[in-house]
């Protein structure tokens, strides 16, 4: 499982080991929740009422999931639909559906009744547009971009389905002078490169305040130097290859992109040619100002984009831009 999860997404074999155990600690406690799933009763609606809460499973849920995280993610929603007693439809992203086909041949061989769990491959407007709009599905959980968010609670509308959904992220790390720097630092460095970036909880806004902002963005880049990117099937790579050309173009362009509105490149900034695959430098820029479009848009690439502050006011409206 983790193998397939490395060489379809790129993401070092170290860290996805990580992910299929941490996966499997999940499963495990989804069926001791299984044990444990009940109603309540009350007697406190008067002297000759008693009320009754019954839990039942929804129904039909689709779940959609993204290709930075393809079995973990699965982990962490089919488990739970299946220990309430739903039936599921899922469909893995078009780019990373193996394990998750995998995971399909290990419940037939576990004994999970057919029809029960039912995975299907293809794209968002093949495949996932049905499964967010059929009337036969009463919930859905999708994790990936805001837009196909937005279009998934639009087609869920239309028939009053309930909706879970995790999107995309830009997220800010507010430091005053009185932080303790030294753990920041290694914080900072993780939370900005960890699988490559392509996380929506990455840390991907330092917001600094101006006394303090030269001496972390220095400190920053000095640790970013060790952050090791190579071959994803290395156990010593830290930051692994991009999903595809494609998204490694749209990560340079962010970068081209603030560069021309005057950010400045502390570190990284280029694309890197390692024979194979496709490669980002972790990457560090300062100057930059609120209104920027790389401080604006989920870049989901090894980025890190600094702004400066000086009062706690400003730190928060800048957080919430």
């Amino acid at each position: 499982l983790a193998y397939l999860d490395c060489i379809e997404g790129g993401k070092p074999i170290s860290q996805v080991r990580g992910e299929i155990a941490g996966a499997v600690d999940i499963w495990r406690y989804a069926a001791a929740l299984a044990r444990d799933l009940h109603g309540e009763s009350y007697n406190s609606l008067g002297q000759n009422t008693l009320g009754v809460v019954l839990r039942e499973g929804i129904g039909v849920v689709s779940i959609i999931t993204p290709w930075n995280f393809p079995f973990l993610i699965l982990s962490q929603k089919l488990p739970f639909a299946l220990a309430a007693g739903c039936t599921c439809v899922v469909k893995p992203s078009e780019l990373t559906s193996g394990s998750t086909l995998v995971l399909g041949e290990i419940l037939e061989e576990a004994g999970v009744p057919d029809s029960v769990v039912n995975i299907v491959t293809g794209t968002g407007p093949e495949v996932g547009a049905i499964m967010t709009s059929h009337p036969a599905v009463d919930m859905v959980s999708f994790t990936g971009s805001t837009g196909v968010g937005k279009l998934t609670m639009t087609n869920a509308a239309q028939t009053l389905k309930k909706v879970s959904l995790e999107l995309g992220g830009k997220n800010p790390q507010i430091v005053f002078p009185d932080a303790d720097l030294d753990s920041f630092i290694d914080a900072a460095v993780f939370g900005a490169y960890f699988n490559a970036g392509e996380c929506c909880n990455a840390g991907s806004r330092l917001i600094l305040h101006k006394s303090i902002a030269s001496d972390v963005v220095k400190r920053v880049a000095e640790l970013a130097k060790y952050v090791k990117v190579g071959d994803p099937l290395d156990p010593a790579t830290q930051v692994g290859a991009i999903i595809t050309p494609q998204h490694l173009e749209k990560i340079a362009g962010y970068v081209a992109s603030a560069k021309n509105s005057g950010a400045k490149v502390v570190h990284g900034g280029d694309q890197l040619d390692l024979g194979m695959g496709h490669f980002m430098s972790p990457t560090i820029l300062e100057a930059v100002m609120p209104d920027m479009e790389i401080a604006r848009e989920e870049v989901f690439g090894p980025v890190l984009s600094v702004l400066t502050f000086e009062t706690a006011a400003e730190a928060v409206e800048i957080a919430n831009s």
